[in-house]
């Protein structure tokens, strides 16, 4: 998990304890060896990489403007030429779904079970269909939100054995997002946890820098301080405290568990409506694209008529606020209306 570079330190005050505890607990979990590691995204993109595209495959150079079919003739030049190579594998424009959610405070180990369990909800595939990969980031105010990938297995792995045939590996797995790129390490493609900290934090990139160090630092000296005043206070008034802490704390952590709860809730209601609208879409409606966030579904596609589009979404108790996201073209040569549609998510449960 990497804390966005452009956010300002956070003000100390306005911080929840919980988060400033677990900021805290994760600094000490993961150790030196975690905030020293390199940050896959700060890596520069290999000299030779694969591009999936929403049409095909390519081999595409740094610096070269020209991209080349990816077969095995285009493979063997390659290593006979360039020897055993990492090539970075890049998924571009509509090769795969874009996921983004936000994130409760928790340690890091529960908050990575938290995003696979949250993409294995949102992703519209079979999870034994489909490949993913995510980052995490702080934001501003201290909460952490995801952002995921998810594409088709069966291409992914095609590229994968093709490259291996010809003695090359793939890299590392990007997303080449507009504006917010982000890269990550899956197990997918071939990355050994021996490559990342030992703690099990994969997936993360160096989290935390200076800001969490800061943070920690301002935590140990508030638990210090808390300590020496509990020692100067007299016996009876600590046991008193340490009894409405505790019990804080346990109301604390049942209101953490209602609100994991009613997140699930949420994820089965969008799945379930995910396909229904699926089953909804009238013949001739080609989607190449689906992506939905906490509270807005985007639809990218094609259909003889995208005004029926809107009309099927209307009919959805869970959508309100349909509009087009873009003006509405036609492709005369298939005679189909290419569309992007918005929806508001306002009917699911919680």
């Amino acid at each position: 998990m990497s804390k966005a570079d452009d956010a300002p330190a956070a003000n100390k005050s306005s911080v929840p304890r919980r988060r400033r505890l677990n900021r805290l607990s994760n600094l000490a979990l993961q150790g030196t060896a975690e905030l020293s590691g390199p940050d896959v995204n700060a890596r520069p993109m290999s000299e030779h990489f694969v591009v999936f595209s929403e049409d095909d495959v390519q081999l595409r150079q740094g610096g070269s403007r020209e991209a080349t079919v990816f077969d095995d003739a285009a493979l063997a030049r390659l290593a006979q030429t360039a020897g055993n190579l990492t090539l970075d594998l890049v998924f571009a424009d509509d090769s795969c779904i874009d996921l983004s959610f936000s994130l409760p405070d928790a340690l890091l180990p529960e908050m990575r079970r938290i995003i696979e369990n949250e993409i294995r909800y949102r992703a519209p595939f079979q999870e034994d269909a489909c490949f993913s990969f995510w980052v995490a980031e702080e934001q501003k105010d201290g909460a952490w939100r995801a952002r995921a990938a998810v594409m088709l297995r069966a291409p992914v792995i095609n590229v994968i054995e093709k490259l291996r045939k010809h003695g090359l590996s793939p890299g590392i797995v990007r997303r080449a997002a507009k504006g917010a790129p982000y890269a990550a390490t899956p197990d997918w493609a071939g990355h050994d946890d021996g490559d990342r900290p030992a703690y099990g934090t994969r997936h993360l990139p160096s989290p935390l820098k200076m800001g969490l160090l800061g943070s920690a630092a301002f935590c140990v000296a508030a638990v210090v301080l808390l300590v020496s005043l509990t020692m100067t206070a007299a016996q009876s008034r600590a046991d008193a405290n340490g009894a409405q802490a505790a019990l804080a704390t346990q109301a604390q952590e049942m209101a953490e568990i209602r609100r994991l709860d009613n997140s699930l809730a949420q994820a089965t209601d969008k799945l379930a409506m995910v396909g229904t609208l699926s089953a909804l879409l009238p013949d001739g409606v080609w989607l190449d694209q689906m992506i939905v966030s906490d509270d807005t579904v985007t639809l990218v596609g094609f259909a003889p008529s995208a005004a029926e589009i809107t009309a099927v979404l209307a009919s959805l108790p869970q959508l309100t606020e349909i509009r087009f996201g873009s003006p509405v073209t036609r492709d005369n040569s298939q005679g189909l209306e290419r569309f992007r549609i918005i929806a508001d998510l306002t009917g699911v449960a919680g």
